[in-house]
Formats: C-alpha cells, structure tokens, sequence
C-alpha cells in the first residue's frame, strides 16, 4: 500500500505542476490521498519495529520467562 501512496502523491504533484487538472479535480485527489493516508496508518499503527515473525518469537520469549502459556 505504502508504494502506491508514494506513487499517487508523486503523480498528484506532477499533475499539479503541469496544470493539466482543474482546482476542483485537484481538490478531489487530495482528499483520495487523504484517504489513502489514513488507511495506510490504520492498517500499520500499533505495529511493533522488525518483522511480524521476530515481533512474535520476542513475544513468546517475554511469556516463557514470565512462565504464562
């Protein structure tokens, strides 16, 4: 998802420049990439650093030391 944000944005930013697109078309894939923003934070907030694999394995060490199925 990031990469086809990233993508969006810099197409919307070279749209802008060459003026190809009205105000109100601009103003509409502004708020598409507003959306786009907030789901994309959405689906990765609350997300730990490092892979999902080293996230659980480090989970996992936390409960065997604590002695917690």
């Amino acid at each position: 998802m990031t990469s086809y944000l990233n993508k969006f944005s810099n197409e919307l930013e070279n749209a802008k420049k060459e003026g190809i697109l009205s105000d109100r078309q601009i103003g509409r894939l502004e708020a598409i990439k507003e959306d786009l923003m907030r789901t994309d934070f959405l689906n990765s907030a609350g997300r730990g650093v490092g892979s999902d694999t080293v996230q659980k394995l480090a989970y996992n060490n936390m409960l065997n030391q604590l002695n917690l199925p």
